[in-house]
């Protein structure tokens, strides 16, 4: 990145030197012999050249670009030139009193030769002194020249007699002095005229340029001007520096100069000038990030896709035809009950929509109670929706996000204001120019209450108000009586359980064959049954399929499938407590710890995370006296096996989401969520298996954060303080590189122990402060009674911190485990490591990011904590020299400038420990070379003090 900005001031001229070219008026102490001898022949040269310095003679000697622009006019509100002529710094700069200079800067083909041309007629159009130049029209080996002439010419011909002299006399003056160094055996013609054509003609290379920036300080007042510069670019880096330059001088001289400069960026080039700068996209995308939030999508992933053939209906229904046919913004809301396939037909609408519709915007959010509490906020449904329109068309950024975006700074998506959001999207009825926006909002219902009536009425103004902007929202819903009939009175409302009929009929003979050997009458009584009972309910429908399914395979029995078909009830919560009547007794703590795993962690799991964490034995009072499982019986069963232990257990309310091994697990839907934590006391039968699983009251949270919490200790007990690797590995001090790579390997067994790391704390703070103590205490002792997890010791102690007033006992038996993990041992004679844990957890760390278990690498990063002199990940792992870990972090996209208490980056502790791997690696990926520590050192000087020769200064010069 070259950077300009607020460099005029170590540019101006300054003492009798100013960027190697010496002033005119010679002087000073500095000059060598030889320096002084120039400067007399240049003065002896410099007089004879008398009346040819003068204003009217002078002029005509520059060479100057008679170019005049031939683009066509444009259109302003041609939405091609919107990133410059609707932004609010350019307007600004429009103003009379508004900022002097504002710099433009692009990828080719975006407008701005088109943008310079139209403001030189605007500029003219109020009677103002304009230069202009379009640099891209001059050849390149005449341009510096042509470009400092032009300038020059301006500036003379709007200047007084005396003041013209005197820019003369400073241009001419350092203009011969750069020939002389350069040729000292230049001499003067015969005549004055000719004198002054060879030192014009003989200037070479930039050297016009520095002589004009010397001739600026000659400017004492001017009359009131405008500049417009386009393709400054090809001036290179001393054409920005010396517009800067000059702007800066200009505005001093007269507070009504303005100046607009153009300059092509290439690609992934990058300059910083003096603000104000417009910068094609770069603010857009600033805004994008702020409001991105990674798990927008997690919802709408998981929705099952539609049956073969099913919802097509919806093409040729009255009511969507009137939706979609009116060219006025309206609502089209989906009303149905719960499992009647709501969330399938808005996500089956979005991607028929993505096929068919290329001219318009979509942009959807799917709420859901399943994934957090962030899903259900109508803050975060604002936010999601705007970042997926304004990534899709950037002219809304100007028109409609940029004001609000200035005004609240936001850095992240938790930083945005609900009222900023939902100014933004109102300020949509007032887009100037026409174009179709669809709205996809699923599941209203799971939304948080708060506020769902206020986004109602927020989408209703808004298609009330829309102009130009032709606004279609497809709204999905459980009935809401209230917000049903506000709708109703004003939008199209379709009732899915009256519509979804034939694809139910279509579905149920698509399952139920003739090759599952019932006969047809028995085949024809089920599928009516189905089919009579489904009530528009698509989910019943799926499960008691499963049933029937699951109870042929587990008896046998076809000739009473009738009979066992109408024992099954109609109504969702009754048959998922039928359901699981059927589990057996055997399986019933299984069973519900799985789903409080699935209930409850705070991401989706995978099937092996879930299968591990439920091997682990169920708690009770001798909470940490369990007798764990066998290595063996974590590792036993493969992957299919697996699943199908858990979905079995799940009695088919569970499903898998996902490739692989990365499968995670889910409820199949929200009313199972509903199910298990809404359940009321006389809800569930006070006699059957379902009262033993079922989670029911204020009570059903808390008992399944302590269920998660313990088995995340006990997991972590049983991976870190494993006698078996105590008798197998060496002193940890003494390991070898194979040493590394084994428990690299042995952790990466561990399928669950990642998200214990990165979780447990959130489970415990959710237990309640008077589950803490007990807790706190149990890990205190899983540390303190095996010394061998002392990497692990440190990020305990900082995790953690915050508990350490819970109770003495527990503090102090905590610190005590804690230093005991930490230190035990002390120091490792011969030992390939010293003292502390820091250096074993290190390379643990780079030897996962070099030989390839990820999931083992993130486990270690879990553990990484920024240490007590400010020194993050990134910086430890460079002052150790570990480049595979460093790549890593910037894979993941870790600060590479982030600086330690000492002001030092990365870098910086690359280079003084002798990395050049890592050095060269930051390099590459763009870290600052030039950055100072607070002492005022660069990552190149501290390398040449610590090695006392320029060691790197190969290295970091050639980036």
């Amino acid at each position: 990145m070259t950077s300009y900005a607020d460099q005029s001031k170590h540019f101006e001229f300054q003492g009798n030197n100013f960027h190697g070219i010496v002033n005119f008026d010679g002087g000073g102490g500095n000059h060598t012999r030889g320096d002084r001898a120039m400067l007399r022949k240049r003065d002896k040269i410099f007089d004879t050249l008398g009346s040819e310095t003068g204003k009217s003679t002078f002029l005509g000697l520059l060479s100057q670009s008679n170019h005049t622009s031939k683009i066509p006019p444009i259109c302003p509100t041609d939405p091609k030139f919107n990133w410059i002529l609707k932004n609010i710094d350019f307007k600004q700069w429009e103003l009379p009193d508004g900022p002097p200079v504002l710099w433009l800067l692009g990828p080719p083909d975006h407008g701005m030769t088109e943008v310079s041309s139209h403001i030189v007629g605007e500029e003219k159009k109020k009677a103002r002194n304009v230069f202009y130049l379009f640099c891209s029209t001059i050849e390149k080996d005449s341009l510096v020249t042509i470009f400092a002439h032009s300038i020059l010419h301006h500036i003379l011909n709007n200047s007084g007699d005396d003041q013209a002299k005197t820019i003369v006399n400073i241009f001419v003056r350092t203009l011969l002095y750069a020939i002389l160094r350069r040729d000292s055996h230049f001499q003067e013609e015969d005549s004055p005229r000719r004198t002054m054509d060879k030192i014009i003609d003989a200037a070479q290379g930039h050297e016009p340029l520095e002589a004009l920036r010397q001739a600026i300080s000659g400017i004492e007042e001017i009359s009131e001007m405008s500049i417009i510069i386009d393709g400054i670019d090809k001036l290179e880096h001393e054409g920005v520096r010396f517009l800067e330059i000059l702007c800066q001088h200009m505005k001093i001289i007269n507070p009504k100069f303005k100046a607009l400069l153009a300059y092509q960026l290439d690609r992934n080039e990058e300059i910083v000038v003096t603000p104000p700068c417009i910068e094609y996209d770069k603010e857009r995308q600033e805004c994008l990030r702020s409001l991105y939030y990674k798990n927008d999508d997690q919802r709408h992933d998981k929705i099952s896709k539609e049956h073969s053939s099913s919802l097509s209906w919806l093409w040729a229904h009255e009511k969507y035809r009137a939706w979609w046919e009116s060219e006025s913004s309206s609502i089209l809301f989906i009303e149905g009950k719960p499992g009647s396939g709501k969330s399938t037909l808005a996500k089956y609408f979005k991607q028929k929509l993505e096929e068919n519709d290329n001219s318009g915007i979509v942009a959807h959010y799917f709420y859901t109670f399943r994934e957090s509490e962030l899903e259900t906020t109508h803050r975060n449904m604002l936010r999601s929706i705007l970042h997926r329109i304004l990534e899709q068309d950037e002219h809304f950024f100007v028109h409609h996000f940029q004001e609000e975006f200035r005004s609240g700074q936001p850095r992240n998506h938790e930083q945005w204001l609900y009222d900023s959001l939902k100014r933004i999207l109102l300020s949509f009825a007032d887009h100037p120019v026409k174009k179709r926006l669809y709205l996809i909002l699923d599941a209203l219902d799971e939304s948080e209450e708060n506020d769902r009536r206020d986004i109602v009425d927020l989408l209703c103004r808004l298609c009330s108000k829309t102009r130009f902007c032709d606004l279609k929202i497809f709204l999905t819903s459980r009935p809401i009586p209230q917000l049903q009939r506000h709708i109703q009175d004003h939008y199209h409302v379709i009732s899915l359980q009256e519509e979804n009929g034939p694809d139910i009929a279509k579905f149920v003979d698509d399952f139920l064959t003739p090759d599952l050997g019932l006969s047809k009458k028995t085949l024809d009584q089920v599928k009516d049954h189905i089919t009579t009972h489904a009530q528009g309910v698509f989910i019943w429908v799926s499960l008691v399929i499963k049933e029937l399914l699951d109870y042929i395979d587990d008896f046998g029995d076809k000739n009473h499938i009738t009979s066992f078909l109408k024992k099954v009830p109609v109504e969702l919560r009754e048959f998922y407590k039928f359901t699981l009547d059927r589990v057996q007794s055997s399986k019933i703590v299984d069973t519900r710890k799985i789903f409080q795993f699935v209930l409850f962690a705070r991401r989706p799991l995978t099937v092996v995370e879930v299968y591990h964490a439920t091997i682990i034995p169920e708690h009770d009072s001798a909470v940490d006296s369990i007798i764990l499982p066998s290595d063996e019986k974590f590792q036993e069963n493969t992957f299919d096996d697996m699943t199908k232990r858990i979905l079995y257990m799940g009695r088919n309310m569970l499903e898998t989401r996902g490739v692989g091994a990365d499968k995670t697990l889910q409820v199949i839907h929200e009313t199972v969520r509903e199910f298990f934590l809404k359940s009321k006391p006389d809800e569930a039968s006070s006699d059957g298996v379902a009262a033993d699983i079922v989670m029911r009251g204020a009570e059903a949270g808390v008992d399944s954060h302590i269920t998660i919490a313990i088995a995340c200790i006990r997991y972590m007990k049983f991976c870190f303080t494993n006698r078996r690797i105590q008798a197998t590995y060496p002193e940890i001090g003494d390991w070898a590189s194979q040493n590394f790579e084994d428990y690299v390997n042995y952790l990466d067994r561990w399928s669950f122990i990642n998200y214990a790391l990165e979780n447990l704390k959130e489970h415990m703070d959710a237990c309640g402060r008077d589950r803490v103590s007990q807790l706190f205490s149990i890990i205190s002792r899983q540390l303190a009674d095996n010394p061998y997890p002392r990497f692990w010791g440190d990020w305990m102690a900082s995790r953690f911190e915050e508990y350490d007033q819970v109770s003495v006992r527990s503090r102090h038996d905590f610190i005590r485990g804690a230093a005991r993990a930490l230190r035990i041992g002390g120091s490792v004679p011969n030992g390939r490591h010293q003292t502390y844990p820091e250096d074993l957890k290190y390379e643990l760390l780079n030897t996962a990011a070099r030989i390839g278990p990820l999931r083992v690498a993130s486990v270690l990063l879990t553990t990484c904590t920024i240490d007590n002199q400010g020194k993050t990940p990134m910086i430890i792992s460079a002052a150790k020299g570990h480049d595979a870990s460093v790549q890593l972090l910037i894979d993941l996209g870790e600060d590479k400038e982030a600086a330690d208490g000492s002001g030092q980056r990365a870098l910086h502790h690359a280079a003084k420990n002798g990395h050049e791997a890592v050095v060269r690696l930051l390099i590459q990926n763009g870290a600052e070379k030039r950055v100072k520590d607070n002492k005022g050192r660069t990552a190149l000087r501290l390398a040449v003090l610590k090695w006392q020769v320029p060691r790197f200064f190969s290295i970091i010069m050639s980036f």
